[in-house]
């Protein structure tokens, strides 16, 4: 029986810009390209038979060509690795694509240029399935016409996509579990999704989701990597391995305790450092404050960030914490800050349910922060 060593990985968006990370953004750029040469690596070390890379490797179709060179030459440099590359919605096939480039890429590499084709590996009993995006948008499934023959081959699709709910839609290959099951695959390696998934099985079919192997966002939180181990025609032997240099994390920390912005850093700093480890310095944070604090705390955010930022690689600061008010005593008050909290114990006392009474309360926690000169735009 035939085995394959494997590597799947996914969405790597090689040449992201990551803008809202400012300066930072260079330098998080140049990390995921590094990343992905750390997987080729990866093969070289492991004597990894096929690198399936299921879409998006490249963010956008206008990558400097220096940087395709480079990914020429890193392909070339593991040459015992068959290279399998389906396009995604990112980096589709078109009539300008480096992946249409003749006399380019190097002989160990194969990309799938249509809907849907197949590729033979005879030294290793093994077909691969796959299909290319020839646009940013897919709208019919790509898995629909495998007909996978019977033999004692091994069989795996390559495909960007998104698994959908019976009879769903999606503009991205959309692909439901019974087709998966109907497809007859050993295994279907996909991308798109950038969370990866437990492996799965439907039917005689596994199927993953890697994920990306760096995130890009606060909606792509911890660790990312890919799926490295062996296949046969009966056994699917793949675990998940992170990769990634740098992990978006996102903390709540409570600072109901704490009365300045000294305090509030070392209580941050030491939460962070107890729960990450010693290269906790090396991650991004979203960190949100949470509790109750006095009218007259001196945590300041901007100058929290700041400090925050020389221990840390990148500090993103929300500011959740509530200001503890004798409201009867404010509503009593003449001004404009009294007649607010009137209206807004009113909306309180008639709010139907607690999702409305929810929104009120925390509308009347930002308006008292108006008034204290605390609310900024886009509080960061």
């Amino acid at each position: 029986m035939k085995e394959i060593k494997l590597i799947h990985c996914a969405d790597i968006h090689i040449g992201a810009e990551l803008t809202t990370l400012g300066y930072k953004s260079r330098k998080r750029k140049a990390e995921i390209k590094q990343t992905f040469f750390k997987i080729l690596s990866m093969c070289k070390e492991e004597n990894v038979d096929f690198l399936l890379i299921a879409g998006d490797m490249l963010d956008h179709n206008n990558i400097d060509y220096s940087v395709i060179e480079e990914i020429r030459q890193g392909f070339e440099q593991i040459c015992q690795t068959n290279i399998l590359i389906t396009p995604g919605n990112h980096d589709f096939i078109h009539e300008d694509s480096y992946y249409l480039k003749e006399d380019f890429w190097p002989s160990n590499v194969s990309i799938w240029k249509e809907s849907l084709e197949y590729k033979e590996f005879p030294e290793y009993e093994l077909r691969v399935w796959g299909g290319a995006f020839t646009g940013s948008y897919v709208t019919k499934s790509l898995l629909r016409g495998i007909k996978v023959p019977k033999d004692n081959w091994i069989n795996i699709g390559l495909f960007h996509g998104e698994v959908v709910a019976e009879g769903g839609r999606s503009n991205y290959n959309p692909i439901t579990e019974k087709q998966i099951e109907n497809c007859q695959l050993n295994y279907l390696a996909l991308g798109h999704i950038h969370k990866f998934s437990p492996l799965k099985k439907t039917g005689n079919t596994y199927f993953a989701y890697p994920g990306c192997p760096e995130g890009q966002g606060f909606d792509e939180l911890d660790e990312k990597g890919v799926y490295f181990g062996t296949l046969t025609n009966e056994n699917c032997n793949l675990k998940f391995v992170p990769v990634s240099q740098r992990n978006y994390i996102e903390i709540r920390i409570n600072v109901s305790d704490v009365n300045h912005t000294l305090q509030a850093e070392k209580l941050i700093l030491e939460t962070i450092s107890k729960k990450y480890g010693e290269d906790f310095g090396n991650h991004l944070y979203k960190i949100i404050l949470e509790g109750s604090v006095t009218e007259d705390s001196m945590i300041q955010l901007e100058d929290l960030k700041v400090k925050l930022e020389q221990e840390l690689f990148y500090v993103k600061m929300i500011d959740q914490t509530q200001i503890q008010f004798d409201l009867n005593l404010l509503a009593k008050e003449e001004a404009l800050k009294g007649i607010f909290v009137r209206r807004m114990l009113e909306k309180l006392d008639d709010c139907k349910d607690e999702n409305e009474k929810q929104i009120c309360q925390n509308a009347l926690n930002i308006g008292l922060k108006a008034f204290y000169g605390e609310v900024k735009y886009r509080e960061d």
